[in-house]
């Protein structure tokens, strides 16, 4: 849930011990929890050990592989984060094509009200990306850090998401430690670990993969769900979509963890969220996201499945990742 803060930054190490997320050789890790505050909003942030998950088990490659750590927000951004930071960046320097909407239902670029903790949406992938790049530099400016904006155009840093041509020469700089989109690989490992031990719920318990000691979600599950999307009631449980969210967003935070082990809400349900992958073509603004939102049919939830499209509507936001 959103914490409302001033100026302060707390880092919390949590001293219950998960044992890394599915990776290869693995041993026993502490996950830890850091919470960043800009001037009125903070938001969690969980560190994920990296991973390389096999949906097979002689599976080569595997299907999914994230070679470091990675930190990913705990919620979908809030609209009363994203207005902070557009408020700040529009001021200094940056520009954007979307201004953003509080929830799926608001009036787009108005002030936060008693709706604020709902999810950003109307925003596109280059809007998200921008306002990434102006996240890291508000952040440092606050707090005195170091991070290193992610998002380029050649040498420069992109700030406007209404030049469209970004979309073909946009570049993630190597090495950087800004605020960034998560990429496909590191969204589903997040939304599919459950932890070296092996879920009691039924039939989870009978379904789970179990690769190296490491549980994992089967592909028809949704994040948390103790059965396959099928079962409505397991979904009602853990996810907002078409079937429970009476035709609108929700308040970030309220669904039970259940098996995200790694403290994980609105993972699948809610919005959808804006994502980067390699598959993706330099030249096409079409971009990928995962999750499903408050309008889908509980197929599109399932953890592992990717889908794509070119502009900004009222059912996709975003997480927010970053590399240490």
């Amino acid at each position: 849930m959103w914490i409302q803060l001033k100026n302060v930054l707390l880092v919390t190490v949590l001293l219950s011990t998960i044992l890394l997320t599915g990776c290869e050789d693995l041993e026993g890790l502490v996950t830890e929890q850091v919470t960043h505050s800009l001037n009125n909003v903070s938001f969690h942030m969980r560190l994920v050990p990296g991973s390389r998950f096999r949906e097979l088990e002689f599976e080569q490659p595997p299907k999914r592989i994230v070679d470091g750590d990675y930190w990913i927000a705990e919620t979908p951004v809030t609209y009363a984060l994203w207005y902070e930071v557009i408020t700040w960046a529009t001021g200094n320097g940056y520009v954007f094509g979307n201004p953003g909407r509080e929830g799926n239902n608001s009036v787009t670029g108005l002030a936060p009200t008693d709706r604020q903790t709902e999810p950003v949406t109307t925003v596109s992938w280059l809007d998200c990306v921008v306002w990434l790049n102006a996240l890291t530099e508000y952040y440092n400016l606050l707090h005195g850090t170091e991070y290193t904006r992610v998002y380029y155009d050649g040498d420069d840093i992109i700030k406007d998401s209404k030049n469209l041509l970004a979309y073909d020469s946009l570049v993630e700089k190597p090495a950087t430690t800004g605020f960034r989109l998560l990429t496909r690989d590191e969204w589903e490992i997040a939304a599919r670990y459950l932890g070296p031990s092996k879920p009691t719920d039924h039939p989870l318990n009978l379904q789970v993969i179990k690769r190296r000691g490491f549980y994992w979600l089967p592909q028809n599950y949704v994040t948390g769900a103790t059965d396959f999307y099928t079962n409505e009631g397991a979904m009602a449980a853990v996810s907002w979509y078409k079937v429970n969210s009476n035709s609108r967003t929700q308040a970030v935070g309220q669904k039970p963890i259940n098996d995200s082990v790694l403290g994980l809400y609105d993972m699948s349900g809610n919005v959808s969220e804006w994502v980067n992958s390699p598959s993706v073509s330099a030249n096409s603004n079409m971009r990928p996201f995962m999750g499903g939102s408050w309008t889908s049919d509980a197929f599109r939830l399932r953890v592992d499945r990717m889908s794509f499209r070119s502009g900004p509507n009222s059912t996709t936001g975003l997480r927010i990742g970053r590399t240490p």
